[in-house]
């Protein structure tokens, strides 16, 4: 077995970004609920979500293509 350094995976240290995202996004949305639970105001979630989603959508495409886009790219020495 060969312990060649050059031949061993890097792996990518700190946050995932993707989760980080998924937090803050769930964050956001806990918090817009507390506002308006609180008598603040209130949410059209028939007309909300659909944006969310949308945006949810556009976050988690545009992750997977900087990802794909990094895997390419050869690694840094």
């Amino acid at each position: 077995m060969s312990t060649d350094p050059s031949t061993t995976q890097r792996y990518r240290t700190g946050p995932a970004i993707g989760t980080v995202l998924l937090g803050l996004s769930l964050l956001a949305l806990a918090g817009v609920t507390l506002w308006a639970q609180l008598g603040h105001g209130s949410i059209a979630y028939a007309v909300a979500a659909p944006y969310a989603l949308v945006g949810a959508g556009l976050v988690l495409a545009a992750i997977g293509a900087l990802a794909a886009i990094a895997r390419r790219r050869p690694p840094a020495s």
